[in-house]
């Protein structure tokens, strides 16, 4: 593993209630960052360093980002239901260093979106309370900015799932996931 030196990144969040919903998000900018990159070829990763001689590409990106909570009151699904979610995006600004070792199968910009939604309903039976769930992600974009773990190119997943509690004590969970 290499550790790049000398980041600096530059940002702003904010976090506002709205009645039921609770509403953050933030915007940066990051310099000297590395970027998703190949790699030095194994014979010469000796004359590279993690500061002006990087065997990897290195550039600018910008990130911003935006979350929620709500909770929600009656409806005709359920008296209480929380619905949380999240839209990230980020690019590749520019290229400074090593633009040889850049994965040329990344995208200069990439989008990502988490919705989940859950129903409370309270003492179904006697001390049981459950909370079935509904999820969804998708991203667009391979992000040259942040590598492989912001998402898979126009994939993302469905889920669905139940959670119950009894006399707010003991939990159990399920759910089943499809990429």
């Amino acid at each position: 593993w290499t550790y790049h030196e000398g980041i600096r990144a530059y940002g702003a969040s904010f976090a506002r209630a709205f009645g039921e919903w609770s509403v953050g998000g933030e915007v940066s900018v990051r310099h000297n960052t590395p970027l998703t990159s190949l790699g030095a070829p194994e014979p010469f990763r000796g004359f590279f360093n993690n500061n002006s001689n990087p065997g990897y590409a290195v550039g600018k990106t910008a990130h911003a980002q935006v979350s929620w909570l709500a909770s929600l009151g009656p409806s005709f699904i359920s008296r209480e239901a929380s619905f949380l979610g999240e839209v990230a995006w980020n690019t590749r600004t520019s290229i400074d260093k090593g633009a040889n070792f850049i994965n040329p199968l990344t995208d200069k910009s990439a989008a990502s979106m988490r919705l989940v939604y859950s129903p409370s309903y309270r003492q179904v039976v006697s001390g049981v309370d459950l909370h079935p769930t509904v999820g969804m992600s998708y991203t667009n974009g391979l992000s040259s900015a942040l590598g492989p773990g912001f998402g898979v190119h126009k994939g993302g997943d469905m889920s669905i799932g139940l959670n119950a509690t009894y006399l707010n004590t003991w939990f159990a969970s399920g759910s089943y996931v499809h990429f």
